[in-house]
């Protein structure tokens, strides 16, 4: 009996692990503010509207940065970040509306005169599953 009931733990406990996206950073170019992460799982708000993201986190600047997601379920994903660096929480831009603070979004796609859409952002996610993403800080400044 007591083989059974350590077989059935072990059995169940394979099968509760959820998913996680990792994000790391590179490129920062110094140790001042924060940064903040928004994971989307759908083009709605992404990437401007931090508030319509399905989670948020804001972690202090460092080098070997990484903030990790967890308990997801499958489906697709887009991440967009920026370094706040005066810690106001908003993206600073100049006149012409050019960010001064480095951001980047999940597969580094290419900006040049805006935003990505989703789709060149998103990656999917599967059950059971842990996904690292690696993103470039863009600076225009």
């Amino acid at each position: 009996m007591k083989y059974l009931v350590l077989i059935s733990l072990l059995a169940t406990s394979s099968f509760t692990f959820a998913s996680e996206i990792t994000v790391k950073l590179t490129g920062l170019k110094s140790a001042k503010g924060k940064v903040l992460i928004a994971l989307y799982n759908s083009s709605k708000g992404f990437p401007d509207d931090y508030n319509m993201a399905i989670e948020q986190a804001v972690v202090k600047t460092v080098k070997g940065f990484s903030y990790t997601f967890k308990n997801l379920p499958a489906g697709n994903y887009a991440v967009a970040l920026f370094h706040d660096k005066n810690s106001n929480e908003k993206m600073d831009t100049n006149f012409l509306g050019i960010p001064k603070e480095g951001f980047g979004f999940s597969n580094n796609p290419r900006v040049l005169t805006g935003p990505p859409g989703f789709n060149k952002a998103k990656f999917a996610l599967k059950n059971n599953t842990r996904v690292s993403k690696t993103i470039k800080l863009i600076h225009f400044l």
